[in-house]
């Protein structure tokens, strides 16, 4: 059989339902089957999977082909790679398979081999008699063999010259691979493993490569040295980079539509047992880069699950702004009681109890307000006043239920009145469509959206389109007047939006401000934005981009279909200006301005004067400033 009619027979013979349910939670839609897509930053089903024509379609991202190229994309494997795994998956007998799938030796090949036969040497070690306290250890922590299985858990015998022997003289590794491999360790008098009587945790690379490990003491009488021991950086390793059981998690995140992020081994270990694959651990390093590309990768719900000991909430407080301006969604497993942590948990309390424990999760402004009322932070009520003042346009994104509980949640926690804090936060997200436009007779005409068409430039309120706004004389905010600030905010909000759709430096400006619109829908067309930015890959968006933002916009109802539209016909008209200096330097002023226009506005729904004179007399001192640096 030619490969040609090997990957013909393969398309006939497999279940493309199959294949894609293997890595996707899939839900029965007529004759087809939909699913989250997993090449974009997909909200909602728009992967559709067609058994009877044997393809699937994403009519988002436009991604699309057969079983094959779906493995092929989602694995990242070669094509041939990818026609054994829907074999392997669909129990598709080809005779002579391997032969035709010729795999391409990797980079760093050595080194790749060195660590995987090391692990199997640990793995081998730890079922032989000088390994007998090592598993002696490992029962007692509950760990049976499909645990140790599963995880490849292996064992360093306490004579360090054994491995290196067997992989020199068994496997022909050469000295420069095993020190490259980070293997060997220092010493002048002979070639020595650098784990020696240590319980063996083997660490997997995103494609499922071991290419370091984790050694664990187990031993009362080693308590003085380090718990564990990692694998120096190499060519392969870097610990950054590394999530422990990340690629065993990949296969099940998109079924489960979460991932758990715990700190360390036996954690993930316990969720396992509890029957969670979903779940990684840190491994005692801080968040990094890296680790968020990941998670943004997948697409799914973030379930953050540090330690519930100090050093544990000090970090998974310290990830709250790494989480935002990555814009992923994730939640947080609230402190646990009576346990430290997942392993803990699971002995303490057992399977059911670790499993609801784990599902009890708060929204990450809950977390946020907890934490800070039990260090001490928001002991009075104008430390907490001056908290909500920050979060209460956050409240937009959520629906009316979770709202509600939130809100509920919140004030139990800062012992305040619920009633007076939903009151504060309606008030915060009060936003009608109609405030958009001041004249009365250009409301009348955005009645439906198919007037739209027939509106001129001139029709549209001018504040909001084009750049008079930069104009916005400091001394206007001397009149205390709420509706005049709304307004003035309005105006500020379209012009920023509008300008952040023609151009992309003037969107990473205003989102590296980490500055918020008062209007939900705004907030909402700043996310579709980075989503058009990233998908187009364009520096500056056009009026199809423009189409295809309102096509993809979640809204309620057609009022709120037209105000989306509305916004989008504002930002179609806006003057589209080279971004110079002099322009990042207007639109950065601009951002400041409107910052201090919305801080106004909120001391004014609640009625603190002495806060808005204190930011006037701010504003005054940074334009004077301003003008003698000018000068």
């Amino acid at each position: 059989m030619t490969s040609v009619e090997l990957v013909q027979y393969v398309k006939d013979k497999a279940d493309i339902v199959a294949v894609i349910g293997h890595y996707l939670k899939l839900t029965k839609k007529g004759a087809d089957y939909v699913a989250i897509c997993p090449f974009h930053d997909d909200t909602k089903p728009s992967l559709s999977i067609s058994p009877t024509k044997k393809i699937f379609k994403c009519f988002v991202c436009g991604t699309g082909g057969n079983c094959i190229t779906f493995v092929q994309k989602y694995e990242h494997v070669s094509f041939m790679q990818a026609v054994k795994k829907v074999c392997n998956i669909c129990n598709i007998d080809v005779p002579g398979l391997d032969e035709v799938v010729k795999v391409k030796p990797k980079e760093n090949q050595d080194l790749l081999d060195a660590i995987n036969n090391l692990t199997g040497f640990y793995h081998f070690s730890l079922r032989q008699k000088d390994g007998e306290e090592a598993r002696s250890y490992l029962e007692k922590r509950n760990m049976n063999d499909d645990v140790i299985n599963h995880f490849k858990i292996g064992y360093a015998p306490l004579d360090n010259t054994r491995s290196i022997k067997v992989l020199r003289e068994r496997f022909n590794c050469s000295v420069e691979t095993l020190e490259k491999a980070g293997i060997l360790a220092n010493s002048g008098s002979g070639f020595y493993d650098r784990y020696r009587d240590r319980i063996m945790f083997p660490l997997e690379n995103t494609k499922g490569d071991i290419v370091g490990f984790s050694g664990r003491i187990y031993k009362d009488s080693d308590k003085g040295e380090s718990k564990y021991v990692n694998s120096p950086g190499t060519p392969i390793f870097q610990k950054s980079t590394i999530l422990y059981n990340f690629r065993n998690a990949k296969d099940s995140v998109r079924k489960d539509g979460y991932l758990y992020v715990l700190e360390g081994f036996m954690d993930v270990i316990a969720c396992y047992k509890a029957g969670i694959n979903s779940a990684v651990a840190l491994m005692g390093t801080a968040l990094t880069e890296a680790h968020l590309a990941l998670f943004k990768e997948l697409g799914v719900e973030i379930r953050l699950c540090l330690d519930s000991d100090n050093a544990g909430q000090n970090a998974m407080y310290s990830t709250l702004k790494l989480f935002g301006k990555a814009k992923l969604k994730y939640k947080i497993v609230r402190k646990f009681t009576g346990a430290k942590d997942a392993d803990e948990y699971l002995n303490a309390f057992g399977t059911d109890g670790l499993i609801e424990a784990l599902n009890s999760l708060a929204e990450p402004i809950e977390f946020e307000a907890k934490y800070l009322v039990d260090n001490g932070k928001l002991n009075t009520l104008e430390a907490k006043d001056d908290y909500l003042q920050t979060r209460l346009i956050a409240f937009s994104r959520y629906k009316q239920l979770v709202r509600k509980d939130l809100i509920s949640r919140l004030a139990d926690i800062l012992s305040i009145n619920k009633d007076d804090l939903e009151s504060m936060v309606d008030r915060a997200n009060t936003f009608k469509p109609d405030d958009l436009i001041e004249d009365k007779e250009v409301k009348k005409s955005y009645a439906s959206k198919d007037s739209l068409s027939n509106i001129s430039t001139e029709t549209i309120n001018q504040n909001a389109i084009y750049d008079s706004c930069l104009k916005y004389s400091l001394s206007k905010l001397k009149d205390k007047n709420i509706e005049k600030y709304l307004n003035a905010i309005i105006s500020k909000e379209s012009c920023l939006i509008a300008k952040m759709a023609k151009n992309k430096d003037a969107y990473m400006e205003f989102e590296n401000s980490q500055s918020m619109f008062i209007s939900p829908y705004l907030n909402k067309i700043q996310n579709a934005l980075a989503d058009a930015y990233q998908k187009t890959g364009k520096e500056t968006l056009d009026l199809e981009d423009y189409q295809n933002i309102i096509d993809m916009f979640e809204v309620s109802n057609d009022e709120d279909k037209d105000l989306v539209i509305l916004i989008m016909e504002i930002m179609k008209k806006c003057k589209d200006k080279p971004y110079n200096p002099k322009y990042a330097s207007d639109f950065r002023k601009l951002i400041s301005d409107y910052n201090m226009v919305q801080k106004i506005y909120l001391d004014l729904i609640k009625g603190d004067t002495a806060k808005i004179d204190n930011t006037m007399r701010t504003a005054r001192l940074a334009k004077q400033k301003a003008r003698t640096k000018k000068n």
